[in-house]
């Protein structure tokens, strides 16, 4: 999705290139800025204090597609020495500021990482039956576990040439969240394996925890048109709301996955079937909730989602 930028904003960008600068926090710390909160809160963790990191895309309670880019994140971007954005068209403008700005800063694309990260053998075995093309489709990468560790890899090295004294602090970090991804992993990989045999089926109103899904071996059936339309805020054809209707009720599916950072009358719809059909319902976000870390948030959404599907 395209976040949008304000003509008075790009304005304001050009008042600030002499204004402003890639500089240190006033207190010495790296400025580095996230489009979301997702990657934000991993590069928290990996540069610990001797970081500054501003998240423009936080608030779980709302629909990110619907994000206005202002001036503060414009200077935000100015005076950062890393910048990382998810791309795949789901903050392009996050390109724009960084254009206007004139930014020198290292810039990271979770999107541009997925494609090498995708390419390389799953942790768990899920992607044996759900493979997963190089080139990324589905922006939504911090449902891959591969993607993030690499993203934590890169996100280190970023750390450590802007700040080379604290290198082996960022390096420590790293490694002991990657840790915690390897566990998190291992019980995904163990769910896959246990139920080999009889994989399950769920539904999805957008395609947010697909990487997820497939790493667990879970099949989604329903029909892309679907979950394209629900995505894009176009309608869906009534055939294809007759299709998921009738997996819901005809209990084709385990359990009904949805953004719960999204609402519209054809979600509330499929929705309602589900709690009129008593199939489950698995409420998943595309940033985390406050108090919460990046493990422990997806761990709560892996568990909520083993626990529906049985």
């Amino acid at each position: 999705m395209i976040r949008r930028l304000s003509l008075a904003l790009i304005l304001v960008a050009g008042l600030c290139l002499t204004a402003c600068g890639t500089s240190p926090a006033s207190d010495g710390r790296i400025r580095l800025v996230a489009s979301t909160n997702v990657w934000g809160e991993i590069a928290q963790e990996i540069g610990g204090d001797h970081v500054d990191v501003t998240s423009f895309i936080s608030n779980p309670s709302t629909d990110p597609h619907s994000y206005e880019a202002d001036a503060q994140n414009q200077l935000a971007i100015a005076n950062a020495k890393v910048v990382i954005e998810n791309g795949g068209g789901y903050d392009d403008f996050m390109d724009t500021m960084l254009k206007a700005s004139g930014s020198k800063a290292t810039v990271i694309n979770a999107v541009k990482v997925a494609s090498v990260a995708q390419e390389r053998p799953c942790l768990s075995c899920g992607s044996i039956l759900n493979p997963r093309p190089v080139a990324v489709t589905n922006e939504h990468v911090w449902y891959d576990l591969r993607t993030v560790t690499l993203m934590s890899s890169k996100i280190e090295a970023a750390l450590a040439a802007a700040d080379p004294t604290h290198a082996t602090t960022y390096k420590a970090n790293q490694q002991a969240f990657a840790a915690k991804i390897d566990a998190l992993d291992a019980t995904i990989g163990a769910f896959f394996s246990t139920h080999l045999l009889h994989l399950r089926s769920v539904g999805i109103t957008e395609p947010v925890p697909v990487y997820l899904l497939n790493a667990m071996g879970i099949r989604v059936i329903t029909p892309t048109a679907f979950s394209k339309a629900i995505e894009e805020g176009s309608g869906v054809p009534v055939l294809v709301m007759q299709q998921v209707k009738q997996q819901i009720s005809g209990h084709q599916i385990r359990a009904l996955v949805y953004n719960a950072q999204t609402s519209g009358p054809e979600t509330s719809q499929v929705l309602a079937t589900a709690g009129s059909s008593n199939v489950p319902t698995v409420p998943v976000t595309e940033t985390i909730p406050s108090g919460m870390t990046y493990v422990s948030w997806m761990t709560l959404q892996v568990d909520a989602i083993i626990k529906a599907v049985g």
